[in-house]
C-alpha cells in the first residue's frame, strides 16, 4: 500500500517498507533475529520473514517445471516417431520410381546420395517452417498473452541462440535418418522386385 493508503485505512503515517534478500549461504533465521534486535525499538515496526513461503513457491514451481518438461518430452518422442514414419513411408511408397532409377543404372553411392540430399531438404525446409513459426507467430501471441492477459508481464527473454541452432540440426540428422534407414533397404533388396511392386 501507499503511504496514503496506510493512513487513509489504519490511520499510519510516514510509512515505508524495506525489502531484504539474505545471501544464500546465510541461515534465515539467525539474519530474522538480528533484524528484529535492530528494529526492536522503532515504534509500529514489523518483520515479515517469507523465507519459507518462497521456498514452498519455489518446490511448486519445480513441480510444475518437472510436470510440464515431462509433457513436452512426450509430445517429442511421439512427434519423432510420426516424423519417422512419415518420411520412411514417403520414401517406400516411391519404391518403384527409385527401382527404376537403379535399374537405369545408377550407382548404389549415387542412389543415397540421391536420398542423403532429399533428407537433408526436408530438414531445412521444416528448420525454415520452425524459425518462421517461432519468430512470426508464437513469440508474439506468447508476448501479448503475457502482457495484455496477465497483465505487467512482457516476454523478454530469448532462447539461447546455441539451443536454437542444436533443435535445427538435429532435425536435420532426424531426416536424413528417416530417409536413410528405408532407403538402406531398399537398397537391399532386388532390383526387379522393386519396379514390380
Amino acid at each position: 500500500m501507499t503511504g496514503e493508503q496506510m493512513e487513509e485505512n489504519f490511520g499510519i503515517t510516514d510509512y515505508s517498507f524495506i525489502n531484504a534478500s539474505p545471501a544464500d549461504s546465510a541461515d534465515a533465521k539467525i539474519v530474522s533475529n538480528q533484524l528484529l534486535q535492530v528494529i526492536r525499538d522503532v515504534p509500529k515496526a514489523v518483520l515479515q520473514d517469507y523465507t519459507t513461503a518462497i521456498a514452498t513457491q519455489k518446490g511448486y514451481l519445480g513441480q510444475q517445471q518437472i510436470f510440464f518438461s515431462s509433457i513436452a518430452v512426450i509430445l517429442l518422442i511421439i512427434s519423432l516417431f510420426h516424423i519417422v514414419n512419415s518420411m520412411s513411408h514417403t520414401i517406400l511408397t516411391r519404391r518403384r520410381e527409385y527401382g527404376i532409377i537403379r535399374a537405369i543404372g545408377i550407382t548404389d553411392g549415387g542412389f543415397y546420395k540421391m536420398i542423403l540430399q532429399t533428407g537433408i531438404l526436408y530438414g531445412l525446409l521444416a528448420d525454415v517452417f520452425i524459425y518462421l513459426i517461432y519468430n512470426r507467430v508464437l513469440r508474439r501471441v506468447m508476448n501479448y498473452y503475457l502482457a495484455h492477459v496477465l497483465q505487467f508481464l512482457h516476454y523478454t527473454t530469448n532462447i539461447p541462440n546455441l539451443v536454437l541452432n542444436g533443435i535445427m540440426v538435429l532435425n536435420v540428422v532426424i531426416a536424413v535418418v528417416a530417409v536413410m534407414f528405408p532407403a538402406w533397404k531398399m537398397g537391399k533388396e532386388n532390383i526387379i522386385s522393386e519396379i514390380r511392386r
